[in-house]
């Protein structure tokens, strides 16, 4: 009897001894100086070293708020940075919106969907949002509503580092002088990404009275 009592309990001690290595935790140690980016699915963005990673979360390493533990259910992406996306000093440089524009004209790289911006300049405010992929729409006008364009451009890559935007601007005189009418449109082909690029434009720009029906060019 005793023998059968001390195989049994050397039988569930092995299964206890099992099921604890069974769940042992599987945190996965990172050693690395490689920054990384992490998007939440809230958009918010986060980047700094990864120190640990499993299943459930991973811990981060930031410069602003040092160690932090986001849980896996809300991260939407992790990637590494490139030595371009960050400065001097090792930040992460975020890809602004602007960065899709000059001062004054557009570029080719796309507003991607779901982003927008506003720009409130001397002559007046204007608003682009990306309502598709590559393609995007906005309102420009005056301080006095006149003249008023709709304006929508489509964007492609072309090469590893080269887009062309294909668009065109329509405005009318509105109120200050109705029967005007104006269309502008263009092509652009940048050069670069949203830290640095250059580009090349050509437009034809079109005004005519619509009582005449014969626009000038």
């Amino acid at each position: 009897m005793k023998k059968i009592l001390i195989l049994l309990m050397c039988i569930i001690q092995i299964s206890l001894t099992t099921i604890c290595t069974a769940q042992e935790d599987k945190t996965e140690i990172v050693e690395t100086a490689e920054m990384y980016l992490i998007e939440k699915n809230d958009g918010t963005q986060i980047s700094g070293q990864l120190t640990s990673r499993d299943m459930r979360e991973i811990i981060i390493q930031t410069k602003e708020m040092g160690l932090i533990v986001i849980p896996m259910h809300v991260i939407k992406k992790i990637r590494p940075l490139k030595e371009q996306e960050l400065n001097e000093y090792g930040e992460f440089i975020p890809a602004e919106v602007f960065s899709t524009r000059y001062t004054f004209t557009t570029n080719g790289l796309p507003i991607e969907k779901g982003e927008s911006y506003v720009l409130v300049n001397l002559y007046g405010p204007e608003v682009h949002i990306g309502v598709a992929k590559n393609l995007s729409i906005g309102v420009m006008t005056t301080w006095l509503a006149a003249p008023a364009a709709l304006s929508a451009k489509y964007s492609f890559p072309v090469g590893e580092k080269a887009h062309l935007g294909v668009g065109t601007l329509i405005g009318t005189g509105s109120w200050l002088s109705n029967n005007l009418v104006m269309a502008l449109p263009y092509a652009t082909l940048t050069h670069g990404d949203r830290r640095t690029n250059f580009s090349i434009s050509a437009g034809y720009g079109l005004v005519w009275d619509k009582t005449q029906y014969l626009p000038d060019a």
